[in-house]
């Protein structure tokens, strides 16, 4: 079982997910506007709530979470396998993009990542890591407002051997990279793509890098500043990626 809060993304899974939602737990200090809409849709849902203490709310999520007095018990998140995904695309007759994230710390990180991959509709999966990366938490689902839903997470124990199956699979490895790169906007996307970003940190690690078949940049024209949020970069990535291929 999981733990998820905010009001958009219960409300998210009361709505598109029902069967995965167990139980809807409301602070007793709740709006009355967030009270009577989340009553309504859960018992259109028939699913139970009820009312707690901000104590008893606070024991379930992050202190510092921000839950605006809602918080649901929901069946723990689950991983898809990337073969199953891999049939899928190919099922569909599109053309691949997935996003790979190479050790991610930050859940809120990849939650926006999800919920732009959700506003393009054109990636079909997001792979991250078992090891020093998050993993799609409460905090994620809360930043992807839902969108964690419609996205297939997959998660593997090595970048470098999915990265092969990805290319056995005819998908090219674009990094983001400043390293033997052109800007994002000149570089063509209209191949079965995976796009590889790097942690917060440090980047893509050296030996993922090595995998790469072409790298692209964002350019920076600051004097204080060299880069952008990790989600902030992936999304103009993305919104690039969809803008070719809807031309």
């Amino acid at each position: 079982m999981q733990i998820i809060y905010g009001k958009n993304s219960v409300e998210t899974y009361i709505q598109y997910a029902p069967n995965l939602v167990f139980e809807i737990l409301l602070y007793s200090g709740v709006t009355e506007k967030t009270l009577k809409e989340v009553e309504a849709l859960a018992v259109k849902a028939k699913i139970s709530y009820r009312m707690i203490e901000k104590k008893e709310l606070s024991k379930l999520v992050d202190g510092k979470a921000v839950h605006q007095g809602i918080c649901a018990k929901v069946k723990d998140f689950e991983y898809r396998d990337i073969h199953e995904v891999l049939g899928d695309v190919k099922a569909s007759g599109k053309i691949p993009f997935f996003i790979l994230i190479d050790q991610m710390q930050d859940p809120r990180n990849l939650g926006a990542i999800l919920r732009t991959a959700d506003c393009t509709g054109i990636v079909d999966g997001i792979i991250i890591t078992e090891h020093n990366s998050c993993d799609v938490s409460a905090a994620a689902i809360k930043t992807s407002t839902g969108a964690a839903l419609n996205i297939p997470v997959i998660k593997v124990k090595n970048s470098k051997s999915i990265i092969d199956l990805l290319k056995k699979e005819g998908i090219w490895i674009c990094g983001v990279d400043m390293v033997g790169a052109q800007t994002y906007r000149k570089q063509a996307y209209d191949m079965p793509l995976c796009l590889v970003i790097g942690g917060e940190d440090k980047g893509i690690r050296p030996i993922i890098k090595r995998e790469m078949d072409f790298n692209v940049y964002i350019p920076m024209h600051s004097k204080t500043v060299n880069s952008l949020n990790v989600s902030v970069a992936t999304s103009l990535l993305v919104y690039e990626v969809m803008h070719q291929r809807m031309e």
